[in-house]
């Protein structure tokens, strides 16, 4: 990552707007594995929309490569492999910035994001709740390896210290 890119990051951030940030906020609500450790600070909420909308236009870009012209594949899929990475980069900042402001939450496997921005760590990560993003997650692997390109809602490490979305 480039000085730029940071630079140009840290203003998409700022730019967002608390409209946006509402967009952005999950549904789910704490469930019975859930402990919640506190509610993320605007900052963290701003990253979080970011990191969704890297998502939302790679998916996009994904899925109009179905009938693309075979001349704009290339760039497509340039672009396509960019937004991932980007994504991916601002998705961890967000869990890692989750961890650096819930000092409890670093040796905790499983975190997540609930309904009303609440931070949470789960006792029990539940594969069942995997998102629409976590399913694309596997497929953005297949095309580009490393990674998952799971939706920002929630992560669980294995034991092999993967990460693994969970909605």
């Amino acid at each position: 990552m480039s000085k730029q890119w940071l630079e140009a990051l840290l203003a998409e951030s700022k730019a967002v707007t608390e409209e946006q940030e509402d967009l952005a906020e999950t549904e789910q609500k704490p469930g019975q594995y859930d402990h919640v450790v506190g509610v993320a600070v605007p900052d963290l909420r701003k990253i979080f929309f970011v990191s969704k909308q890297y998502h939302q236009n790679a998916l996009e870009i994904a899925s109009s490569l179905i009938l693309c012209d075979p001349k704009e594949r290339k760039k497509k899929e340039s672009d396509l492999a960019r937004l991932h990475l980007y994504a991916e980069a601002v998705r961890d900042i967000f869990w890692i910035s989750c961890r650096h402001a819930f000092p409890e939450l670093w040796d905790k496997p499983s975190i997540g994001i609930r309904k009303g921005w609440q931070i949470v760590w789960s006792e029990e990560p539940d594969e069942r709740h995997r998102g629409m993003f976590g399913g694309v997650g596997a497929t953005f692997r297949k095309l580009f390896g490393g990674g998952d390109s799971g939706d920002p809602d929630e992560e669980a490490e294995g034991a092999d210290g993967s990460k693994t979305p969970l909605n």
